[in-house]
């Protein structure tokens, strides 16, 4: 009876384990999900408020590589002289067509 017992302890902790084992999304995910969902885009502050992405244009720059088109627009600093950038999703990349 002990067996059986263990046996199922067992399995019920390895079922939890497994569902700890969900990976949370990457920066560049919570980026790019972002910059599709919102319409007024993303600058670095948002970024570092809202996913601790301390260095969003590296970021912005392997989105691009994958052949994502994002916009930068440079924005007047609120309080202090200067601009910084907001980048805004154009066009998600095309998959390749069969020829």
């Amino acid at each position: 009876m002990k067996n059986d017992d263990t046996h199922n302890n067992a399995a019920a902790t390895e079922s939890k384990q497994l569902t700890k084992c969900k990976r949370k999304p990457t920066q560049k995910q919570q980026v790019l999900k972002h910059l599709q969902e919102s319409g007024s885009g993303l600058t670095q502050a948002e970024a570092a408020n809202l996913y601790n992405c301390w260095r969003l244009a590296p970021c912005i720059c392997r989105l691009r590589k994958e052949g994502h088109i994002i916009d930068t627009i440079e924005e007047p600093n609120r309080q202090r002289t200067g601009t910084h950038a907001r980048y805004i999703l154009i066009t998600e990349p095309t998959p390749p067509t069969a020829a």
